[in-house]
């Protein structure tokens, strides 16, 4: 599929990357999630959704060859709304971060430590909201009193 890609791309056209070990949403959080699917390599960790470059899916594929990105997620084991939630949040958003912010690096303005800390942040807002995230392990999730 990656020379289909890199043809489809000489003949002007522009991709949407959705890697599957790196962005589906319906995938594990970690080995003992009760939600969700392994078949894409195992599972895959908001950080592995956070670390992924769109740029280094394809060898030959450029950021200026990619239209956009898209964080799918297939339902089939989805039970409720908080099963969506549980699955989405906050791994939803680390796809966006990925999607429109330079490739993650320890020098650049994108890392997974200042991620972890601002979407730690969001947990107060997302509860207020009635959205069921899952609290990962190594963030620290803010808590209103």
């Amino acid at each position: 599929m990656d020379e289909k890609a890199r043809g489809f791309v000489r003949g002007g056209g522009r991709l949407i990357m959705s890697p599957a070990d790196a962005i589906y949403l319906d995938m594990k959080f970690d080995a003992s999630s009760p939600l969700g699917l392994t078949w894409a390599r195992g599972v895959t960790s908001a950080e592995r959704a956070y670390a992924w470059d769109p740029a280094a899916v394809i060898e030959g594929v450029t950021d200026a060859d990619i239209l956009g990105v898209e964080a799918p997620m297939w339902t089939e084991t989805v039970r409720t709304l908080d099963d969506i939630d549980a699955l989405a949040f906050p791994r939803i958003g680390a796809a966006a971060e990925a999607a429109w912010s330079p490739a993650a690096g320890p020098d650049g303005e994108r890392t997974w430590e200042s991620f972890r800390t601002r979407v730690g942040a969001l947990a107060p807002l997302w509860a207020r909201s009635g959205i069921r995230f899952t609290a990962l392990p190594g963030i620290d999730w803010a808590r209103e009193d």
